[in-house]
C-alpha cells in the first residue's frame, strides 16, 4: 500500500513537471544555487603575485632572452586558511623537458606544497608561457679588434694584435656561434692617446666568453709619426777577436727598415746601425748563428731586418797550428 502511494507520488510529480516545466526548473536552479552559496559561504579568495621559476632537465639547454615574469595566482580558502599565505609560499614554475633548441610553450604550474592544507588554486594568470630554447656550445675562433678613434696629434697605430694568438675557444648559444668565424671585441677607445696602450679582450656579444686562453689582452703600439726609410750595406763588425781563432762571417752585411719620426732631423747612416759581435764570448772552434741585432737610436723604430740571423765559423788560426807542430 505505502509502495503504491510512492509510485503515485512520483507518477503525478513527472506529470506535473510536464504540464508545468518552467516553475520546476526555476525551483531546481535555485536549490543549486542556493547548495552552492551555503556550501561556500566561508570560503574567500586571495590573489598573490609570484616570480616565475624556470626548472631545466638539461645542464646544456638554456632560455634565450630569459626575463623576470610575474603570475598572478587566485587561491581559494577559508579566512583563517588564507591568512596564512604570504608571498614567499608563491612559487609559480614550467618544467622544461626540451632536449634540444626551438621554441616551446608550457604550462605554468604553482607549487602547492608550500601552502596550508585545504587552500586550493582557482586561477593562474597567464596560464602558459611560449620560451627559446638554446644550447651551449663551444667554438674555436678568430678574434677581431674593434678600435676606434685617432690618437693625439703626430702619432700613429704602428700594430694591434693579441697577448695570444686571436683563435681563441668560445663558449655560447648554438643559433649565434654556429653562424660566425670571427668575434669582434668590444670598442676600443684610442681617442687622444699618445702611448702604446693594453687592455682586457671583452666580446662584443654578452652571450658569448672566452673560455681558453683565461685572460687575453690587446696591444694597440701608438708611437709617433714616422717616415719610414730602408737602409742598405749595415756593416756587421768582429769585436775582441783571439789571436788564435779564424772568424768568417757568412755575410759582412746587412739590410734594415726603420722609421724615423717626423719631429726629428735624424740622417741615418749604415753606420749608425752597425751590429758588433763580441767575440770573447766564443771560447772553442765551431758554427754559430747569430740573431741579428743593430745599435738602435731611441728615435728609431726598426721593423724589418734582412737577413735576421748570421753564421760565424771559428777555427783555429795556421799561425798557431804551425807553432804546434814545431813545438811537437
Amino acid at each position: 500500500m505505502k509502495q503504491n502511494r510512492i509510485g503515485k507520488f512520483f507518477k503525478d510529480l513527472i506529470i506535473d513537471v510536464k504540464n508545468n516545466p518552467i516553475p520546476f526548473i526555476i525551483s531546481f536552479l535555485l536549490s543549486i544555487m542556493l547548495f552552492y552559496y551555503i556550501s561556500n559561504i566561508s570560503v574567500q579568495s586571495l590573489l598573490m603575485v609570484g616570480d616565475l621559476q624556470y626548472k631545466m632537465n638539461s645542464k646544456d639547454l638554456f632560455i634565450i632572452d630569459k626575463k623576470p615574469v610575474k603570475v598572478r595566482v587566485t587561491l581559494r580558502g577559508t579566512e583563517d586558511n588564507l591568512k596564512l599565505v604570504n608571498e614567499d609560499l608563491i612559487k609559480p614554475y614550467i618544467k622544461i623537458d626540451a632536449t634540444k633548441p626551438g621554441y616551446y610553450t608550457y604550462r605554468i604550474f604553482l607549487d602547492e606544497s608550500y601552502l596550508p592544507s585545504n587552500i586550493k588554486v582557482s586561477k593562474i594568470e597567464p596560464s602558459n608561457i611560449k620560451v627559446q630554447i638554446d644550447k651551449i656550445i663551444r667554438k674555436k675562433i678568430n678574434l677581431e679588434p674593434d678600435v676606434i678613434g685617432t690618437p693625439a696629434d703626430g702619432y700613429v697605430v704602428g700594430s694591434i694584435k693579441f697577448t695570444n694568438e686571436s683563435a681563441v675557444i668560445v663558449e655560447g648559444p648554438y643559433s649565434v656561434l654556429s653562424n660566425i668565424e670571427k668575434l669582434k671585441t668590444r670598442e676600443v677607445s684610442i681617442d687622444g692617446l699618445n702611448f702604446p696602450y693594453v687592455t682586457e679582450v671583452e666580446l662584443e656579444n654578452e652571450e658569448i666568453k672566452i673560455v681558453n686562453p683565461s685572460s687575453i689582452q690587446i696591444i694597440i703600439d701608438i708611437r709617433p709619426a714616422s717616415l719610414e726609410k730602408e737602409i742598405t750595406n749595415i756593416p756587421i763588425l768582429l769585436a775582441n777577436k783571439d789571436a788564435k781563432f779564424d772568424y768568417k762571417l757568412s755575410v759582412p752585411m746587412f739590410n734594415a727598415t726603420v722609421f724615423i719620426p717626423f719631429n726629428t732631423n735624424l740622417n741615418i747612416s749604415p753606420s749608425d746601425l752597425v751590429f758588433i759581435i763580441d767575440c770573447s764570448y766564443f771560447h772553442s772552434t765551431g758554427i754559430y748563428i747569430i740573431k741579428i741585432i743593430p745599435k738602435i737610436n731611441d728615435n728609431l723604430f726598426i721593423s724589418i731586418i734582412k737577413p735576421e740571423f748570421v753564421q760565424l765559423e771559428i777555427t783555429e788560426a795556421k799561425s798557431y797550428e804551425e807553432d804546434d807542430n814545431e813545438k811537437k
